[in-house]
């Protein structure tokens, strides 16, 4: 599991933990070093997906000292160790609520921006482990309210779905698929 663990300090960074068994807890294990230091929850969860091969691909929002924004990174050997963080997104639009997922033939990544007018959601797929990504494209977006996107699969298929408020829910299959 991923989650926001407070360290040192107060530094509210992600961390990864595997169970031994349904009521045994592993070691934690730090995702990054963004060293954000706040007094309150973020409201900003991690997503976490486990490639068949093992591979765990995690993606992130921080506002720490060390980095602020959307990030992906992933950790060959079971969350001991993980890649430089790689930034996601535009900046200037505000990404936010990633969420990755991981298949059989490769890992999909999804988040939310804001141009100012409109909010979409912005896709990117790696097909070697995360270790290069395609160029991020917009595969739906909308000009009101709106849920965060979630990645569903059925085994064979995943989807983008999503609430809005203009046009209600949406399951969208990924067409260049994973």
């Amino acid at each position: 599991m991923i989650f926001r663990n407070i360290f040192d300090g107060g530094v509210r960074d992600h961390a990864v933990m595997t169970f031994t068994d349904v009521a045994t807890p592993g070691e934690i294990r730090r995702v990054s070093n963004d060293d954000w230091q706040i007094n309150a929850c973020p409201h900003h969860g991690p997503s976490l997906t486990v490639a068949p091969n093992g591979i765990y691909h995690v993606a992130w929002y921080t506002n720490g000292k060390m980095r602020k924004g959307l990030f992906y990174a992933h950790s060959r050997d079971e969350g001991r160790t993980f890649s430089a963080p790689m930034p996601l997104g535009q900046p200037g639009r505000n990404p936010t609520r990633p969420y990755v997922l991981a298949g059989p033939t490769g890992t999909v990544m999804v988040w939310k921006e804001f141009d100012g007018e409109k909010t979409s959601v912005q896709m990117t797929i790696s097909r070697d482990d995360g270790e290069t990504w395609s160029s991020p494209k917009t595969i739906s977006s909308t000009t009101d309210t709106s849920d965060h996107p979630l990645l569903v699969s059925n085994g064979r298929q995943a989807y983008l779905s999503w609430m809005t408020k203009a046009d209600g829910y949406r399951l969208t299959a990924i067409e260049d698929q994973p």
